[in-house]
């Protein structure tokens, strides 16, 4: 009985079927309908986040690339700036010894003298050498630092009164190496920068008075290799009015050669 009471209940149920065939397929359709809607909506939902993500993407990129370019050019600003004042401590410290070191075969002469020198600031060096992005400038500069941390180390022993004629004259030649590799250092640093950041008011006038300075810092450097006899020597052939390619080459501004000279005599 229950078996024919559910053919019969299945059979009305395709019969129902059959009448409202036309009902279903509305219906089956309105369902499609809205799950298509349902998609486009997810699909837009999707586009619109792919295109937040891409947007934040393209800002994010942007904002690295800033900084790159700042880390680009504001580190080497920042170590050009920090070089520049190494030039103008060092000259100022070897134009300070150099008539005393024209006398340097003299025994003891440096036991009684005091030599003036203010250290070397290495701030940039322990703050900023990992930002540059140059390997070799980083490595050059890194061996600079060294220099510079050698030097300020005997300068101490100077002033802590061991001024025998070693430190001394390992003072002198750390000095200029100090100069010649800095003004070297100079020129890679500037290089890595661009027009913009060169033509800053500040940055362009350090750049400038090393530019005018060159001379001196060279003749002062090379004028640290010669002794009193030599001073005299090539003073009075400059008097004569002697030029050549090798006094121009070294010595740029061979008035500073006379100074010296008359200085040293008053030592002497």
């Amino acid at each position: 009985m229950l078996r024919g009471t559910a053919m019969q209940t299945i059979g009305d149920f395709v019969t129902w079927m059959a009448g409202e065939q036309e009902h279903i397929a509305n219906l089956i359709a309105l369902v499609a309908v809205i799950i298509s809607f349902y998609s486009l909506y997810r699909s837009s939902r999707i586009q619109q986040e792919q295109l937040r993500l891409e947007k934040f993407t393209a800002e994010l990129a942007r904002q690295q690339t800033i900084q790159l370019k700042r880390l680009q050019n504001e580190t080497p600003a920042l170590f050009l700036v920090e070089l520049a004042g190494h030039l103008a401590t060092l000259v100022r410290t070897l134009d300070g010894i150099n008539p005393l070191w024209m006398h340097r075969a003299r025994p003891g002469i440096f036991e009684r003298a005091d030599i003036s020198h203010a250290g070397l600031h290495v701030i940039c060096y322990e703050s900023y050498v990992k930002d540059l992005q140059d390997l070799d400038t980083r490595i050059r500069l890194d061996n600079y630092y060294k220099e510079v941390l050698a030097f300020n180390a005997r300068g101490a022993a100077l002033q802590a009164g061991t001024g025998d004629e070693l430190t001394v004259n390992y003072f002198v030649r750390g000095a200029t190496t100090l100069i010649r590799t800095a003004m070297d250092l100079c020129q890679v640093l500037m290089k890595m920068m661009d027009d913009e950041v060169l033509s800053g008011d500040q940055l362009g006038c350090a750049i400038d008075n090393l530019a005018q300075q060159r001379g001196y810092y060279v003749t002062v450097c090379n004028a640290s290799e010669l002794d009193s006899a030599s001073l005299a020597g090539l003073c009075r052939r400059l008097e004569q009015g002697e030029r050549n390619e090798d006094i121009e080459r070294k010595y740029p501004l061979p008035g500073y050669l006379l100074g010296l000279s008359q200085a040293a005599g008053q030592l002497g």
